[in-house]
């Protein structure tokens, strides 16, 4: 789950509105500072972020960098619009440059350490992270992240602690119910892992993430029915999560639910080709099974 932030700001969805729409020409750079014109670049790119419009947020960043290549905060913001398009070695030229202007922003190593985890350099996140919390040792997401790095490496009992830091340090951090879930599933620690779900689910009914996770659960307990009904939830709220149409695959396949299981899997490995390593063993296990105990 996601732990990259922006940089000082917090935008309303009225607000939002107001800022894309503006226009900036109503500056008139001659009389006002420029760094106060590459203020509001940087805030309209914040509110197209939020709109879900990456491409758009980057140049109202690079119009606020242009105007004031001294910005810190645009250049974390202007990363966390790279990270959020997948493009992560940008994010993380950005986030170098963040910290050589300002080498005490707790912000921008949290940043680049969750972008490095996204990257698969596990080491190198959880050397950024320790410097995000030995800055600020309150910040609830570096923690977090540093957690999914420990949890990538296999170091469960340290991505546990993490992520009981950042719950303890807010107790109504989503993206920290989700990763205990998910560490529990791997430590086979079912009902753990259903009630980190639903404390994700309680706080934001429509986490898809937290349904499929939900669901995986079920399964494993073998309430096959409601696993089901998890991923239906899931692919309801994100028609784009591959993950619950595979998922949902097995529990169909276990139901002898064939054809239904082979469209989820069709549908899986459309949106996500790398899945079929994941899925076809699997697969291959259950249908295996399923021979040994026919008549």
């Amino acid at each position: 789950m996601s732990g990259d932030l922006f940089k000082g700001l917090e935008i309303s969805a009225e607000e939002t509105e107001v800022r894309i729409r503006g226009e900036v020409t109503q500056v008139n750079v001659n009389e006002l500072a420029k760094q106060a014109a590459a203020g509001i670049y940087s805030d309209r790119g914040v509110a197209q972020v939020q709109k879900g419009d990456s491409d758009a947020a980057i140049a109202e960043f690079d119009k606020a960098i242009m105007l004031d290549p001294e910005s810190a905060s645009a250049f974390v913001n202007r990363g966390k619009a790279r990270a959020n398009k997948g493009s992560f070695d940008a994010a993380i030229a950005d986030y170098d440059k963040a910290i050589s202007l300002d080498p005490d922003d707790a912000l921008a190593y949290n940043n680049r350490c969750f972008v490095r985890v996204k990257k698969g350099d596990f080491d190198a996140a959880i050397v950024d992270c320790d410097k995000s919390i030995a800055l600020d040792p309150g910040f609830v997401y570096s923690y977090n992240n540093r957690g999914l790095a420990f949890a990538s490496q296999g170091k469960l009992d340290k991505a546990m602690a993490d992520y009981d830091k950042s719950i303890a340090l807010d107790a109504e951090n989503i993206f920290a119910y989700q990763n205990r879930g998910d560490a529990r599933i791997r430590t086979e620690n079912w009902d753990g892992a259903l009630a980190a779900y639903e404390k994700v689910l309680t706080i934001n009914a429509t986490s898809a993430e937290a349904y499929n996770g939900r669901g995986v659960a079920h399964y494993h307990k073998g309430d096959l029915d409601q696993s089901i009904a998890d991923y239906d939830k899931a692919i309801a709220i994100n028609p784009n999560l591959a993950e619950a149409y595979g998922n949902r695959a097995l529990s169909l396949l276990m139901l002898r639910r064939d054809a239904q299981a082979e469209r989820d899997l069709n549908k899986c490995f459309e949106l996500n080709q790398s899945l079929r390593r994941v899925f076809d063993p699997l697969v291959k296990e259950i249908k295996k099974t399923r021979r040994t105990k026919s008549p």
